[in-house]
């Protein structure tokens, strides 16, 4: 139910974001807390290296919603909106927050998380990253930066209007 509702919501939104879209590619993840008494909670691949998420994006505005493998072996439906703008030449850089299902596990092990008991009793994370992409080409690499873990993968452009 709350995987239906986030995604009603989502795609309600999206109406006035649809002047570019891409889909995302996870490929690999890395967790920055590599202890091992933490690894042994994730899968063995920490996850994060199967799924889509479609991307879209108007006037450096980005709206983003998909299904992942999350690092616990789980499927998440993430969402995000975002900023995106230009680093450098073909170097986007990109402000998202939003939230994750599927994290029943992560409150399982971590009782004393300070997260509201809304979020804990659906198993929601917040999502807080940074992204760079090179986008030079139509498919292009893009790394998603967290507090918590990397994530690295390619971003597919499907179609694009002009103004």
């Amino acid at each position: 139910m709350k995987n239906l509702l986030l995604l009603i919501i989502t795609l309600l939104s999206m109406e006035s974001f649809s002047q570019k879209l891409d889909i995302y590619t996870p490929l690999r993840t890395y967790h920055f807390d590599r202890r091992e008494n933490t690894l042994n909670k994730f899968r063995e691949d920490e996850g994060g290296n199967l799924g889509v998420i479609g991307i879209y994006t108007s006037n450096n505005k980005n709206l983003s919603l998909g299904v992942i493998r999350n690092s616990y072996g789980d499927v998440s439906v993430v969402s995000t909106i975002g900023y995106e703008h230009k680093l450098i030449k073909n170097v986007q850089i990109g402000y998202n927050i939003g939230v994750a299902t599927g994290y029943d596990k992560y409150y399982l092990y971590r009782k004393n998380n300070g997260y509201p008991g809304v979020l804990q009793n659906n198993g929601i994370l917040p999502v807080v990253t940074t992204t760079l992409e090179y986008n030079k080409y139509k498919i292009k690499p893009f790394l998603i930066i967290s507090p918590v873990y990397l994530n690295f993968g390619l971003k597919i452009n499907i179609f694009e209007l002009e103004n």
